[in-house]
């Protein structure tokens, strides 16, 4: 075990994908390290944690309503607060990686960043494509989570990753997934499909709803999909359903805790 001390950087959690990957790796980072901190503003997660890890966060759960940039910019704050006392620490990054990586390199220290959306959207505006293309040069380390990834941000961004594919908890999966079938999916023998994340051009949830338009209506195929979250391309994809004849088929939910936390 290493007398290193490293930080966290999660100022959102919200419970989707990203989050499950934040409590696996940090409580088995914890075997490592001697001393893990978290700086985000949602306390309300900590029992997810092992107990030899410490939440650095505010005592007010003003900073932990509303959207995200309130977040990041308390936990800015805290970063800076941190790095000032523990010169030596690293910084390992879920969220806000731009941020993160500036003031880290600002006190001298070291950062892992860990990628979870894809570039797709960086590409088409020539600010955020020059901003990330150089802020992320001064990262330590850039972890992706495939190889897809890996290649894409090279090609448009000569950016340099490792891949390192997303844990899993096999048995939760299985346990939780026999859960959730039974009280989501009405028909005994369709075709069911889950699909976690949020309602946003990056996901592209739109290609699922698209061919299980073509299945159902060309090829008769029994299907039931949940879409599950939230994003402002909803409304669009309820219209999508609702002008395919698809209400039978597809369902979109809010995040729940029986699929997720």
């Amino acid at each position: 075990m290493t007398s290193k001390k490293i930080v966290i950087f999660m100022p959102s959690i919200e419970g989707y994908g990203v989050e499950k990957n934040l409590f696996i790796i940090t409580n088995y980072l914890s075997k490592y390290f001697q001393k893990i901190f978290i700086i985000t503003t949602s306390r309300k997660y900590k029992k997810k944690f092992k107990s030899k890890i410490y939440l650095i966060s505010p005592k007010s759960k003003f900073w932990d309503k509303g959207g995200r940039l309130k977040k990041y910019f308390i936990c800015i704050f805290l970063l800076i607060k941190h790095l000032i006392i523990n010169k030596n620490s690293l910084v390992f990054s879920f969220q806000a990686n731009l941020y993160a990586t500036y003031i880290t390199k600002l006190f001298g220290s070291k950062i892992i960043i860990r990628l979870n959306s894809a570039p797709y959207g960086w590409s088409k505006n020539f600010f955020k494509k020059y901003i990330f293309k150089y802020s992320f040069l001064f990262a330590d380390k850039i972890i992706v989570n495939s190889l897809e990834f890996k290649k894409d941000i090279k090609k448009k961004f000569l950016i340099n990753s490792i891949c390192i594919y997303n844990p899993l908890n096999k048995n939760e999966i299985i346990s939780k997934s026999k859960i959730f079938s039974k009280k989501i999916y009405n028909r005994k023998n369709s075709l069911k499909i889950i699909n976690v994340g949020r309602l946003v051009n990056q996901k592209n949830q739109i290609i699922i709803l698209e061919v299980v338009r073509s299945l159902v209506q060309e090829y008769k195929i029994d299907i039931e999909l949940v879409l599950i979250g939230e994003g402002n391309l909803k409304k669009y994809y309820v219209n999508f359903i609702s002008n395919n004849n698809l209400s039978k088929n597809v369902k979109i939910m809010k995040l729940t805790k029986i699929l997720i936390i």
